[in-house]
Protein backbone atom coordinates (compact mmCIF):
# COMPACT_ATOMS: atom_id res chain seq x y z
CA UNK A 1 0.00 0.00 0.00
CA UNK A 2 1.25 3.88 -0.65
CA UNK A 3 2.90 4.99 2.08
CA UNK A 4 0.51 8.26 2.02
CA UNK A 5 -3.11 6.17 1.88
CA UNK A 6 -1.05 4.31 5.29
CA UNK A 7 -0.71 7.90 6.77
CA UNK A 8 -4.13 8.84 5.58
CA UNK A 9 -5.97 6.20 7.23
CA UNK A 10 -4.00 6.67 10.17
CA UNK A 11 -5.24 9.84 10.40
CA UNK A 12 -8.66 9.19 9.98
CA UNK A 13 -8.51 7.18 12.85
CA UNK A 14 -7.13 9.92 14.82
CA UNK A 15 -9.51 12.04 13.68
CA UNK A 16 -12.19 9.68 14.98
CA UNK A 17 -10.67 9.85 18.68
CA UNK A 18 -9.88 13.10 19.36
CA UNK A 19 -13.81 13.27 17.60
CA UNK A 20 -14.61 10.88 20.46
CA UNK A 21 -13.33 13.03 22.97
CA UNK A 22 -9.49 11.67 23.00
CA UNK A 23 -6.35 13.59 23.84
CA UNK A 24 -4.11 14.14 20.74
CA UNK A 25 -1.50 12.12 22.32
CA UNK A 26 -3.74 9.46 23.08
CA UNK A 27 -5.01 9.05 19.52
CA UNK A 28 -2.11 8.50 17.80
CA UNK A 29 -0.38 6.79 20.46
CA UNK A 30 -0.47 3.10 18.52
CA UNK A 31 -0.95 5.11 15.06
CA UNK A 32 1.27 2.30 12.17
CA UNK A 33 4.98 3.04 11.85
CA UNK A 34 6.15 3.44 7.93
CA UNK A 35 8.42 5.22 5.95
CA UNK A 36 7.44 8.74 3.81
CA UNK A 37 8.51 11.28 2.62
CA UNK A 38 10.70 13.18 4.00
CA UNK A 39 8.67 16.68 3.15
CA UNK A 40 5.63 14.90 4.71
CA UNK A 41 7.91 13.96 8.04
CA UNK A 42 8.10 17.40 8.53
CA UNK A 43 4.71 18.48 8.41
CA UNK A 44 4.13 16.08 10.54
CA UNK A 45 6.62 16.93 12.85
CA UNK A 46 5.84 20.28 13.25
CA UNK A 47 1.92 20.07 13.31
CA UNK A 48 2.43 17.05 16.33
CA UNK A 49 4.23 19.91 18.25
CA UNK A 50 2.54 22.73 17.84
CA UNK A 51 -0.76 20.69 18.51
CA UNK A 52 0.79 19.10 21.93
CA UNK A 53 1.55 22.95 22.71
CA UNK A 54 -1.57 24.11 22.28
CA UNK A 55 -1.06 26.40 19.82
CA UNK A 56 -3.78 24.83 17.83
CA UNK A 57 -7.05 23.28 17.55
CA UNK A 58 -6.16 19.45 17.20
CA UNK A 59 -8.95 18.52 15.25
CA UNK A 60 -8.67 21.46 12.78
CA UNK A 61 -5.05 20.91 12.66
CA UNK A 62 -5.29 17.27 11.48
CA UNK A 63 -8.56 17.50 9.35
CA UNK A 64 -6.42 19.87 7.52
CA UNK A 65 -3.55 17.53 7.45
CA UNK A 66 -5.60 15.09 5.93
CA UNK A 67 -6.84 17.34 3.35
CA UNK A 68 -3.50 18.09 2.40
CA UNK A 69 -2.57 14.42 2.02
CA UNK A 70 -5.41 13.34 0.28
CA UNK A 71 -5.08 16.13 -2.28
CA UNK A 72 -1.79 14.42 -2.83
CA UNK A 73 -3.50 10.45 -3.61
CA UNK A 74 -5.81 12.42 -5.92
CA UNK A 75 -3.40 14.11 -7.77
CA UNK A 76 -1.15 10.91 -8.12
CA UNK A 77 -4.24 9.04 -8.67
CA UNK A 78 -4.52 11.25 -11.52
CA UNK A 79 -1.70 11.36 -13.27
CA UNK A 80 -1.56 7.70 -13.29
CA UNK A 81 -4.63 7.59 -14.84
CA UNK A 82 -4.60 9.63 -17.88
CA UNK A 83 -0.54 8.96 -18.08
CA UNK A 84 0.01 5.38 -17.70
CA UNK A 85 -1.58 4.38 -21.14
CA UNK A 86 0.46 6.48 -23.17
CA UNK A 87 3.86 5.53 -21.12
CA UNK A 88 3.20 2.23 -21.75
CA UNK A 89 2.58 2.07 -25.00
CA UNK A 90 5.32 3.95 -26.08
CA UNK A 91 7.41 2.01 -23.22
CA UNK A 92 6.11 -1.40 -25.43
CA UNK A 93 7.32 -0.16 -28.97
CA UNK A 94 10.81 0.74 -28.10
CA UNK A 95 10.79 -2.59 -26.20
CA UNK A 96 9.56 -5.18 -28.67
CA UNK A 97 11.51 -3.03 -31.62
CA UNK A 98 14.85 -4.16 -29.70
CA UNK A 99 13.95 -7.44 -28.66
CA UNK A 100 13.33 -8.23 -32.91
CA UNK A 101 15.91 -7.04 -33.55
CA UNK A 102 17.75 -9.36 -31.31
CA UNK A 103 15.86 -12.14 -31.84
CA UNK A 104 16.53 -11.55 -35.47
CA UNK A 105 20.20 -11.19 -35.95
CA UNK A 106 20.84 -14.02 -33.05
CA UNK A 107 18.28 -17.12 -33.38
CA UNK A 108 16.58 -16.30 -37.00
CA UNK A 109 20.05 -15.01 -38.09
CA UNK A 110 19.46 -17.02 -41.68
CA UNK A 111 16.83 -16.00 -42.58
CA UNK A 112 16.87 -12.27 -41.50
CA UNK A 113 20.95 -11.72 -41.82
CA UNK A 114 20.92 -7.69 -42.29
CA UNK A 115 24.42 -6.82 -43.58
CA UNK A 116 26.66 -4.45 -41.85
CA UNK A 117 24.87 -1.12 -43.24
CA UNK A 118 21.23 -2.08 -42.97
CA UNK A 119 21.93 -3.00 -39.30
CA UNK A 120 23.77 0.15 -38.71
CA UNK A 121 20.51 1.93 -40.52
CA UNK A 122 18.22 -0.08 -38.33
CA UNK A 123 19.86 0.44 -34.94
CA UNK A 124 19.96 3.90 -35.97
CA UNK A 125 16.03 4.05 -36.58
CA UNK A 126 15.93 2.67 -33.44
CA UNK A 127 17.84 5.17 -31.41
CA UNK A 128 16.44 8.08 -32.83
CA UNK A 129 13.01 6.31 -32.11
CA UNK A 130 13.81 6.39 -28.49
CA UNK A 131 15.48 9.33 -28.16
CA UNK A 132 12.77 10.92 -30.06
CA UNK A 133 9.99 9.21 -27.26
CA UNK A 134 12.08 10.52 -24.38
CA UNK A 135 12.16 13.80 -25.33
CA UNK A 136 8.14 13.97 -25.39
CA UNK A 137 7.90 12.20 -22.00
CA UNK A 138 10.33 14.34 -20.44
CA UNK A 139 8.77 17.33 -22.06
CA UNK A 140 5.03 16.14 -21.00
CA UNK A 141 6.05 15.34 -17.18
CA UNK A 142 7.77 19.03 -17.29
CA UNK A 143 4.81 20.58 -17.90
CA UNK A 144 3.37 18.58 -14.51
CA UNK A 145 4.85 21.42 -12.62
CA UNK A 146 1.09 22.42 -11.69
CA UNK A 147 1.58 19.85 -9.56
CA UNK A 148 4.21 21.40 -7.34
CA UNK A 149 2.09 24.62 -7.66
CA UNK A 150 -0.96 22.72 -5.71
CA UNK A 151 2.00 21.12 -3.12
CA UNK A 152 2.78 24.84 -2.49
CA UNK A 153 -0.96 26.29 -1.69
CA UNK A 154 -1.48 23.47 -0.09
CA UNK A 155 1.22 23.26 2.37
CA UNK A 156 0.51 27.36 2.99
CA UNK A 157 -3.16 26.53 3.67
CA UNK A 158 -2.19 23.69 6.15
CA UNK A 159 0.17 25.96 8.04
CA UNK A 160 -2.04 28.46 8.16
CA UNK A 161 -4.75 26.18 9.92
CA UNK A 162 -2.29 25.48 12.42
CA UNK A 163 -1.52 28.96 13.84
CA UNK A 164 1.80 29.86 12.09
CA UNK A 165 1.79 33.65 10.30
CA UNK A 166 1.51 33.79 6.19
CA UNK A 167 5.80 35.09 6.00
CA UNK A 168 6.99 32.08 7.75
CA UNK A 169 4.79 29.35 6.38
CA UNK A 170 5.54 30.81 2.87
CA UNK A 171 9.26 31.48 3.40
CA UNK A 172 9.29 27.27 4.28
CA UNK A 173 7.38 26.70 1.18
CA UNK A 174 9.21 28.56 -1.43
CA UNK A 175 11.77 25.93 -1.19
CA UNK A 176 9.07 23.76 -2.50
CA UNK A 177 9.17 26.18 -5.67
CA UNK A 178 11.86 25.16 -7.68
CA UNK A 179 10.52 23.26 -10.29
CA UNK A 180 7.93 25.93 -11.12
CA UNK A 181 8.43 27.87 -14.52
CA UNK A 182 11.15 30.49 -13.98
CA UNK A 183 8.87 33.31 -14.21
CA UNK A 184 6.12 32.12 -11.94
CA UNK A 185 9.42 31.03 -9.25
CA UNK A 186 10.70 35.12 -9.74
CA UNK A 187 7.15 36.65 -8.98
CA UNK A 188 6.76 34.19 -5.90
CA UNK A 189 10.55 35.57 -4.83
CA UNK A 190 9.45 39.49 -5.38
CA UNK A 191 6.49 38.61 -4.12
CA UNK A 192 7.77 36.95 -0.77
CA UNK A 193 10.25 40.54 -0.43
CA UNK A 194 7.53 42.74 -1.00
CA UNK A 195 5.69 40.95 1.80
CA UNK A 196 7.89 41.01 3.93
CA UNK A 197 7.77 45.20 4.32
CA UNK A 198 4.07 45.08 3.56
CA UNK A 199 4.56 46.53 0.08
CA UNK A 200 2.04 46.25 -2.79
CA UNK A 201 3.30 44.45 -6.14
CA UNK A 202 4.02 46.57 -9.29
CA UNK A 203 0.98 46.34 -11.81
CA UNK A 204 2.45 43.46 -14.26
CA UNK A 205 3.77 43.95 -17.66
CA UNK A 206 1.28 42.55 -20.21
CA UNK A 207 3.06 39.04 -21.68
CA UNK A 208 1.71 37.96 -25.01
CA UNK A 209 3.13 34.91 -25.34
CA UNK A 210 2.65 33.77 -21.38
CA UNK A 211 1.38 30.58 -20.87
CA UNK A 212 -2.52 30.54 -19.50
CA UNK A 213 -1.55 28.22 -16.39
CA UNK A 214 1.19 30.58 -15.38
CA UNK A 215 -0.80 33.70 -15.92
CA UNK A 216 -3.79 32.00 -13.93
CA UNK A 217 -1.19 31.16 -10.75
CA UNK A 218 0.03 34.51 -10.86
CA UNK A 219 -3.43 35.97 -10.99
CA UNK A 220 -4.23 34.05 -7.65
CA UNK A 221 -1.29 35.31 -6.15
CA UNK A 222 -1.31 39.23 -6.50
CA UNK A 223 -5.07 38.55 -4.23
CA UNK A 224 -3.52 36.61 -1.74
CA UNK A 225 -0.33 39.36 -1.59
CA UNK A 226 -3.25 42.36 -1.45
CA UNK A 227 -5.14 40.78 1.20
CA UNK A 228 -1.93 39.65 3.06
CA UNK A 229 -0.85 43.93 2.65
CA UNK A 230 -4.02 44.80 3.78
CA UNK A 231 -3.89 42.50 6.91
CA UNK A 232 -6.84 40.37 5.98
CA UNK A 233 -7.22 36.61 6.23
CA UNK A 234 -5.90 34.99 3.60
CA UNK A 235 -6.43 31.17 4.18
CA UNK A 236 -10.14 31.19 2.56
CA UNK A 237 -8.44 32.30 -0.59
CA UNK A 238 -5.80 29.72 -0.77
CA UNK A 239 -8.41 26.80 0.34
CA UNK A 240 -10.56 27.65 -2.58
CA UNK A 241 -7.47 28.08 -4.86
CA UNK A 242 -6.59 24.55 -4.09
CA UNK A 243 -10.52 23.41 -5.30
CA UNK A 244 -10.27 25.60 -8.29
CA UNK A 245 -6.58 24.67 -9.32
CA UNK A 246 -6.82 21.00 -9.16
CA UNK A 247 -9.98 21.13 -11.65
CA UNK A 248 -7.83 23.49 -13.64
CA UNK A 249 -5.33 20.67 -13.49
CA UNK A 250 -7.26 17.72 -14.36
CA UNK A 251 -8.91 19.50 -17.41
CA UNK A 252 -4.95 20.70 -18.32
CA UNK A 253 -3.62 16.93 -17.34
CA UNK A 254 -6.45 15.61 -19.75
CA UNK A 255 -5.82 17.44 -22.29
CA UNK A 256 -1.71 17.05 -22.32
CA UNK A 257 -2.28 13.10 -21.82
CA UNK A 258 -4.13 13.01 -24.70
CA UNK A 259 -1.59 15.61 -27.31
CA UNK A 260 1.02 13.10 -25.66
CA UNK A 261 -0.61 9.83 -27.16
CA UNK A 262 -1.09 11.90 -30.72
CA UNK A 263 2.96 12.68 -30.37
CA UNK A 264 4.54 9.36 -29.50
CA UNK A 265 2.93 8.15 -32.96
CA UNK A 266 5.18 9.83 -35.02
CA UNK A 267 8.36 8.17 -33.82
CA UNK A 268 6.04 5.13 -34.06
CA UNK A 269 5.74 5.45 -37.94
CA UNK A 270 8.66 7.57 -38.64
CA UNK A 271 11.30 5.48 -36.56
CA UNK A 272 10.19 2.37 -35.53
CA UNK A 273 7.26 1.15 -38.94
CA UNK A 274 10.84 1.83 -41.08
CA UNK A 275 12.86 -0.08 -38.54
CA UNK A 276 10.80 -3.44 -39.09
CA UNK A 277 10.25 -2.93 -42.59
CA UNK A 278 13.63 -3.07 -42.92
CA UNK A 279 14.60 -5.80 -40.81
CA UNK A 280 11.84 -8.19 -42.18
CA UNK A 281 11.92 -7.19 -46.02
CA UNK A 282 16.06 -6.13 -46.93
CA UNK A 283 16.82 -10.20 -46.23
CA UNK A 284 14.26 -10.66 -48.96
CA UNK A 285 14.83 -7.61 -51.68
CA UNK A 286 18.24 -8.03 -51.24
CA UNK A 287 18.88 -11.25 -53.69
CA UNK A 288 16.54 -9.78 -55.98
CA UNK A 289 18.65 -6.68 -56.69
CA UNK A 290 21.74 -8.86 -57.35
CA UNK A 291 22.45 -9.95 -61.34
CA UNK A 292 21.45 -13.23 -62.51
CA UNK A 293 24.83 -15.10 -63.42
CA UNK A 294 24.22 -17.05 -67.06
Amino acid sequence: MNSLEILRDALDVALLRIESGQPLAKAVADAPRFECEKDWVERWTELRSRLLRGESSALEGLTQFRRSVDLQLKIGRLVTRRSLLPLIQSGAVGLTSMIFLVATQTLFRDLFHLTSIELAVAISLLGVGYLWMWKLVHDYRRELWFIDWLEFVSGLSARLSWGQGLLPAWKYGLASTARLPKELREFLTESFRKAENYEVLPTPRLVSKEDALVFRCRTRWEQVHRLFVANERVLPVLVREIENAFESFQDGLERKAELLSAKLMLPLFLCFAPAYLLMLMAPLIRPLLVPAAF
